[in-house]
Parts: C-alpha cells; sequence; structure tokens
C-alpha cells in the first residue's frame, strides 16, 4: 500500500449514545477535531461508548491518536458496528497504542452500520487513560509509492528546550517539549481519478485536522495545511496527470 488520506471522521457530529468516562474528560473530546482536548477513561477495564450515526455510513479505516496528552498507560481500541445497538459486530481488530505510540491505525474490510460503538481497554491497572481522538471513515489511497514524495521535518523542528539536566557542574543532557512538525507531502503523477473527492478533502481540512499514511515512513501524520491548498496542475509530458503539493502543519511520531 502507499499510504492514504483519512479525513473525515464519521464520529464527528454523532449522536453519543452512553460513555462511562473520566469528569470533564467526556468522549466528545475525542471526536471534535481539537487538538487540545482529551477524552479519559479509568483503568483496568474495558469502557464502551457507542454512536449513533443516524445513517448507515461505511468505514474501511479507523485512526487513534494521543499526541496531545499524558502519557498514562497502554491501551487497545476496537470498533464494533450495529443497525440497531442491541447486536453489535466486530469490525476491526483492536488498535494498540502506548507511551511511545502516539498514533496508529488500522485498515479492514469495509463495513456499514449505523451504530459504531468504541471499546477502550486500558492496560494499566488503576491509572487512567486518555485519548485525543478516534476517527473512523472512508480513507482515500494514494496511488503510488514514491520517492522522497514525503519530505520529512528537521528532527527537532518546533521542538522547545524547557529545561537542562545537571550533574555536578557539567551539562549532563536536555528536557524538550516536542513541538508541531512542518512537512510536504508531494502527490506527483497522480491520475485525474483521484481527484475526484478532492474538493471535499480541501473543504474539511479547513476546520478539521487529518491524518496521512505515507509508505516511505510507515507512521501517521496527524495534522493541517500550512498554506491554501492548490488545485492540481497538469504534469508536464504526461497527458491526464496532475501534481500537487501539500504543506502541512501537525503531529507525528
Amino acid at each position: 500500500m502507499a499510504g492514504f488520506i483519512l479525513w473525515e471522521n464519521h464520529l464527528r457530529g454523532a449522536t453519543i449514545v452512553s460513555e462511562s468516562t473520566l469528569t470533564n474528560f467526556g468522549a466528545s473530546n475525542m471526536v471534535d477535531g481539537k487538538t487540545s482536548t482529551q477524552a479519559g477513561f479509568a483503568g483496568g477495564a474495558t469502557r464502551s461508548v457507542p454512536f449513533d450515526l443516524g445513517t448507515a455510513k461505511p468505514v474501511d479505516t479507523i485512526c487513534v491518536g494521543r499526541h496531545n496528552g499524558i502519557d498514562s498507560t497502554s491501551a487497545f481500541v476496537r470498533l464494533y458496528g450495529s443497525d440497531d445497538n442491541i447486536s453489535y459486530s466486530s469490525v476491526s481488530l483492536a488498535v494498540s497504542i502506548n507511551t511511545r505510540t502516539k498514533f496508529n491505525y488500522l485498515s479492514f474490510t469495509p463495513a456499514s452500520y449505523r451504530y459504531y460503538r468504541v471499546d477502550v481497554t486500558s492496560l494499566g491497572n488503576n491509572i487512567d487513560l486518555y485519548i485525543a481522538d478516534v476517527s473512523i471513515g472512508e480513507k482515500l489511497d494514494l496511488e503510488r509509492p514514491q520517492k522522497h514524495g514525503f519530505i520529512p521535518p528537521e528532527f527537532a523542528d518546533g521542538d522547545q528546550i524547557i529545561s537542562n539536566v545537571t550533574r555536578g557542574q557539567n551539562l549532563a543532557g536536555i528536557t524538550v517539549k516536542p513541538g508541531l512538525k512542518k512537512v510536504k507531502f508531494n502527490l506527483f503523477y497522480y491520475s485525474e481519478s483521484f481527484f475526484t473527492r478532492w474538493l471535499d478533502f480541501t473543504e474539511s481540512v479547513k476546520r478539521y485536522p487529518c491524518y496521512i499514511e505515507w509508505d516511505d515512513i510507515e507512521t501517521l501524520f496527524y495534522g493541517w495545511p500550512t498554506k491554501r491548498i492548490p488545485q492540481p496542475a497538469y504534469a508536464k509530458n504526461i497527458v491526464g496527470y496532475f501534481n500537487v503539493t501539500l504543506d502541512m502543519s501537525g503531529f507525528t511520531e
């Protein structure tokens, strides 16, 4: 797989049927598209949050992020679907997150349900768990691997040194607070059919972050454009193919 873009989150705007979350850390915080909010779950148990989408909607990918929060404990996040909010079927395997894995995702056989239930299992006894984002939807598959298609940030781009670590009178290390990363995604020599959903994508990322998985790095990027997304331009010397570059800012591993 060459990678994908996931920008539409079917859970955003859906009705939360019920929840068992920590005070001031409600389930809506993990589907609101904000990078500063979190949902909180008590440790050592599985907590379920069913969502009512109103109508059946297809999904083939789930992305989970905990980029802005308390690195509390490891967890599994799993997705289930139902037509009646009574009988649920498994939609995805468990997505694993831990204190080092800020983002993870799973793609699976497409399913379509009105109700989707997010089950969060904290693996730390008596250690509360916080999740910043859960997104489900239909991904847009990138057409091909492309060498140098992803232009990564500098290692310390946007990071801040917040304190020094000393040993006696000598500097032994530094404490670094990770900051936003600035990257470029080049989509070169893509077919016209790839851009049939491009308008939907550009309208969505004006308001909400999106996920991009790039095969060269095999990790998720979660962020938003720093410049106006241009219209795809005709590729030179190849009829029917287009180029576009995305300038993005956000979070990654």
